[in-house]
């Protein structure tokens, strides 16, 4: 009996939060986005081609917290995370790299060639060199500027106290960040990836839900999920592999996103998701403001 061919389908956010600075070119980055990948889709490329090069883009992109323009934490480096993962449980991560243009590209190296199936920091960077990615500076101008001036609104604190008034700061302040993307290829392959530069402002060492494999970013047999938003509140109900868990149960895409903000509701969180499950419906859901989405498929 012939394999019963799939619709490909790809969904992509550019972070969920509050609508400020250049949040409509921001919107268009998504857009541009989901386009690229879904071309790769039509191509007949692999849900995972797709996702990379969807998430590749928006870290091309300054007006988004991934790759090029992520914010920098307090002492001046810009660190990022990536992860990606595919229906066959398939896993590369990325924490804290600081020197690559495109995380979410490692990540996939980790992914495809690594024994592991997460790396860190300078082990990150020295696996990244070995493959080939250039040493790149993803700081900006405008990421810099900023950067300048937190650093002098903060300088008193010590750091018990910095810690306490930099997560008020940045959940008073957040506005959209995390980057990802899910896909389902012709085949039914699914795959789901996730990049980010952080929180606008940052400690050194701190780490969020993207590169914790089901909290922020998680593929299986039922379903792939994107997720963005305030990380610590992610992790405590490990957002990503809930909702997979809800689509194993025979929810809808849609139905599990909505399920699965109920519970960041819980520990009064602030995020937002997108999903496919594995008969190619979408669906995405959100407590916070806003959240910049892009769907394109067959149908």
């Amino acid at each position: 009996m012939a394999k019963v061919k799939c619709k490909p389908k790809i969904i992509c956010h550019g972070g969920a939060g509050k609508r400020r600075g250049n949040w409509r070119k921001a919107v268009e980055a998504v857009d541009r986005a989901a386009r690229e990948g879904y071309k790769v889709l039509k191509r007949g490329g692999s849900a995972l081609d797709a996702v990379t090069r969807a998430v590749s883009v928006m870290e091309d992109d300054p007006n988004l917290n991934a790759g090029t323009g992520s914010y920098i934490q307090l002492d001046g480096i810009a660190r990022m995370d990536a992860c990606i993962m595919d229906s066959d449980l398939n896993v590369g991560a990325v924490i804290q790299i600081d020197d690559v243009k495109n995380p979410i590209q490692v990540a996939r190296k980790v992914l495809e060639t690594s024994v592991h199936s997460v790396l860190m920091g300078d082990l990150a960077s020295d696996f990244a060199r070995q493959q080939g990615f250039p040493i790149y500076d993803p700081r900006t101008d405008e990421r810099l500027a900023l950067w300048l001036r937190i650093r002098k609104k903060f300088a008193k604190y010590q750091l018990c106290d910095l810690m306490v008034h930099l997560r008020e700061e940045a959940e008073k302040r957040e506005k959209l960040s995390t980057v990802g993307a899910v896909a389902i290829d012709r085949d039914g392959r699914l795959a789901a990836g996730t990049s980010t530069g952080g929180l606008r402002i940052d400690l050194p060492g701190r780490v969020g839900d993207v590169p914790l494999v089901g909290c922020g970013n998680y593929a299986c047999k039922h379903g792939a999920v994107s997720c963005t938003g305030i990380g610590e509140k992610i992790i405590k109900v490990v957002l990503a592999k809930s909702a997979c868990d809800f689509m194993a149960r025979g929810m809808t895409a849609k139905e599990a996103c909505v399920e699965a903000i109920k519970l960041v509701d819980s520990v009064r969180g602030q995020a937002g998701l997108i999903a496919i499950d594995a008969r190619g419906n979408v669906g995405w859901a959100r407590n916070a403001p806003f959240m910049s989405v892009k769907v394109i498929g067959d149908d």
